[in-house]
């Protein structure tokens, strides 16, 4: 784990190649050797979306949800990379398959892949901050069973959620606002 800090302009700046490449240097020297990573992903280039459809096959349900991805990506105005999930919630929810699916903007996610890669490091793949969260929690925690748990990070500027009940997954998302907010509200 590295924590690496940037100052207020470069951090303010779109992922150009110079802040690719900044990154790259500050996280090479912050972990001084290679590895692998898993980039996580949180802030308004996230889609994370749920759809319910009908039981079908295996087969018909990767048909609908290439369609579902194709449709948001046409909606949000550019290619993104995408991954859904069937989630096992209890049956008094719903007799429909809810599926959670995320989608990143590539126009966000290829640079920092890029800047991972110039640090020196094998990116393994991207995940919602929302979703590691919870594989986190689920893997090292102690679940009592019938107990809900919300888990909550609240960053400067994003806050990523999710909601699990003995170890499977309810809920996931994430929101524009974080940190930041609340300190310039109690500021004012």
């Amino acid at each position: 784990v590295a924590n690496i800090k940037l100052d207020h302009a470069m951090a303010e700046r779109p992922m150009d190649g110079a802040k690719t490449d900044r990154l790259a240097s500050l996280l090479s020297g912050a972990i001084g050797k290679t590895g692998d990573a898993l980039l996580g992903l949180t802030g308004r280039d996230l889609i994370i979306r749920y759809t319910h459809v009908p039981p079908v096959p295996d087969w018909r349900l990767d048909m609908l949800m290439k369609f579902e991805i194709e449709e948001v990506s046409e909606q949000s105005g550019g290619e993104v990379s995408a991954d859904w999930v069937r989630l096992d919630l209890p049956e008094a929810v719903s007799g429909d398959n809810t599926i959670l699916v995320a989608l990143a903007k590539n126009q966000a996610l290829l640079p920092r892949i890029e800047g991972l890669k110039k640090a020196g490091l094998t990116v393994r793949g991207a995940c919602p901050n929302s979703i590691g969260m919870f594989h986190s929690f689920v893997t090292s925690a102690r679940i009592s069973e019938g107990e809900t748990t919300l888990l909550m990070h609240v960053g400067a500027e994003n806050t990523d959620i999710a909601i699990q009940k003995d170890g499977r997954l309810l809920f996931a998302r994430n929101v524009s606002g974080g940190g930041r907010l609340f300190t310039e509200a109690i500021m004012t």
